[in-house]
């Protein structure tokens, strides 16, 4: 079932066209107020230059002296990083805005492959930006190399202080050693001075002693290693330093004046806007036709009827109907318009293949919608075609079909089933040259309903149904009031207008839910002032206004005069005065 809150998202190519084109002013606008915003920007943005000094700096810390770690491009990509940290630090921003006198404004990157580092430099003069971006350069590296002497420094002489803690734990172990070795070696002297024969004790001793060095060794051992890690540390501090001290990073490019600004950029600016006005447009559309429950294409007119076949699509006309109200005569119309309403009466013309059409019924779901108009314009051209046409005007209400069709109506069909009048005096001939009666409302009865539901009312139009081709029956719109239900009973078929733009997709369901519970005959939907560039754009070449009606009593088939007595009815002629016109059979 269709929720008028859906939308198909399946949307084609010619869909998502149909909703640009609805929404163009949207999208233009929004283009062209960013593209002027873009360009008003622009035009305020000062000329700024910028110039880079390119510095190649070698990785090297007192970490990796003692580190053991084989990452070394790991550990060098961390340094470069440290580097490029250490270049936008408050350390070297502060000196150089002392050296220069003002804040400078610097990006600084790093190359994609090897350890180079590029510091820009933006200022309002050429020179003026080449020099503070070779200034922040040279105060960088001076900053880093003060900063490494100050590191190895500092570091050797941490590592000396180990060296020095390392000899002092060797001294007071070999001290304790040779304290034990001496009373080992005094007491082998005097057992050697004894003439013993027995020499367990001598092998006593000289194992004690053998075992003593052993230890003593032992101990060393680790001590020994551990300085002369120390120890070669500090030989490679003392050489890191004397190379931080002759500088181990340089400007391999310095700045030089740059030959143009670098922005502000006219063209790319002006691009940039224009897309982003554009995208914000693309979407302000798009959600304007997600938020927007008008009815505008035929799509939408097909999803908020449940797949009702649409009989005519209406293009857009300066002129709301076809008729002259002052001289009651047909004026120029367009040939797009003539056309659709051609399209209409064949769409009708098919329709009664499958049942008889001898009363259709014009709604719509609100008013405004245009259904008078296309009543009014349909009949007309039915009856162009030399086919006698009854519309009744069933909008007892607010009836304005006549203002359409230019007659002037002083009685209604109302006096007829009160008995009050003859039909023959509330009849109105439109035109004098064709065969199209009005049948009009007159003055508004108590209870429209009431009246519209009578025996009397069904007899009505089944006698018009047997006087003439084809009976038009303007309805009130089905929303407001429940006239147009009751009127569907009365009639072979029903068509529900709808205009472009203007009808909303949840009234029209509405509608035609109310129709199909009532079992209405409906035939389908009419779509009214749909503007649509190509879709009648070559209709005038198949518009001939003498040869190209079909001859409607192929499908409609004759329909004899209806006879009051023994007299056929006579129609009152509003063009005319005097005595009463009687239609030709």
């Amino acid at each position: 079932m269709f929720s008028f809150d859906e939308r198909d998202i399946d949307l084609d190519l010619r869909s998502y066209i149909a909703i640009l084109r609805r929404h163009k002013a949207q999208v233009i606008a929004c283009t062209l107020l960013a593209l002027a915003a873009a360009g008003l920007v622009t035009f305020l943005q000062s000329n700024r230059y910028e110039a880079t000094a390119d510095l190649l700096v070698e990785s090297r810390s007192t970490s990796d002296i003692f580190s053991t770690s084989q990452g070394g491009r790991v550990d060098a990509d961390r340094e470069l990083d440290n580097q490029v940290e250490f270049l936008k630090s408050s350390t070297v921003f502060n000196a150089v805005t002392t050296t220069i006198g003002e804040e400078p404004e610097i990006v600084v990157t790093t190359s994609n492959d090897g350890d180079v580092i590029s510091v820009t430099a933006s200022a309002g003069e050429p020179e003026r930006a080449a020099e503070i971006a070779n200034i922040y350069a040279s105060t960088y590296l001076e900053l880093r190399k003060d900063r490494l002497v100050s590191d190895y420094a500092q570091t050797s002489a941490a590592v000396q202080s180990q060296i020095s803690a390392i000899d002092g734990q060797l001294a007071t172990l070999d001290e304790q050693h040779t304290d034990e070795l001496d009373e080992i070696d005094s007491a082998l002297a005097a057992e050697r001075r004894r003439d013993n024969t027995d020499t367990s004790e001598l092998d006593a001793l000289e194992q004690q002693r053998s075992e003593l060095l052993r230890r003593q060794s032992e101990q060393r051992a680790p001590l020994t290693s551990q300085r002369a890690v120390y120890t070669q540390g500090l030989t490679t501090l003392q050489l890191n330093t004397d190379l931080a001290s002759g500088g181990i990073a340089q400007i391999i490019s310095e700045a030089e004046e740059p030959e143009g600004p670098a922005s502000p950029r006219p063209v790319r600016n002006l691009i940039l806007g224009a897309l982003s006005g554009l995208l914000l447009g693309l979407g302000a559309a798009f959600a304007l036709e997600q938020l927007d429950d008008a009815v505008v294409s035929p799509e939408d007119l097909t999803r908020a009827t449940d797949q009702l076949p649409i009989l005519a699509t209406i293009p857009q006309s300066g002129r709301t109907h076809f008729w002259n109200r002052s001289r009651r005569e047909a004026v120029e119309r367009t040939p797009a318009v003539t056309e659709a309403f051609r399209s209409f009466r064949t769409s009708l013309q098919f329709a009664a293949l499958d049942r008889p059409l001898r009363v259709v019924q014009v709604t719509s779901a609100l008013p405004g919608e245009g259904k008078s108009v296309t009543t009014a314009n349909l009949g007309r051209l039915l009856a162009e075609a030399g086919k006698r046409i009854c519309i009744i005007d069933t909008d007892l209400r607010r009836s304005s079909i006549h203002n359409y069709l230019g007659v002037t109506a002083t009685a209604g069909y109302p006096e007829y089933l009160l008995g009050h009048k003859p039909l023959n005096e509330i009849f109105v001939r439109v035109d004098p040259n064709h065969q199209l009666y009005l049948l009009p409302a007159g003055a508004t009865p108590p209870d429209p309903a009431q009246l519209l539901s009578t025996r009397a009312m069904a007899e009505l139009i089944h006698k018009l149904s047997g006087m003439f081709d084809l009976v038009l029956v303007d309805s009130p719109p089905v929303r407001p009031v429940s006239d147009p239900l009751i009127v569907s009973k009365l009639v072979d078929g029903v068509v529900l207008v709808a205009r472009s733009g203007v009808s909303k997709r949840e009234d029209v369901h509405a509608s035609i839910s109310a129709l199909q519970h009532v079992d209405a005959p409906l035939l389908g939907t009419v779509l009214n002032g749909y503007s649509t560039p190509d879709e009648y754009k070559r209709s005038s070449y198949y518009i001939d206004d003498t040869h190209a009606d079909l001859d409607l009593r192929e499908l409609i088939g004759p329909r004899s005069v209806a006879a009051i007595g023994d007299r056929p009815i006579e129609l009152r002629d509003s063009t005319t005065s005097g005595p009463a016109v009687e239609p030709q059979a």
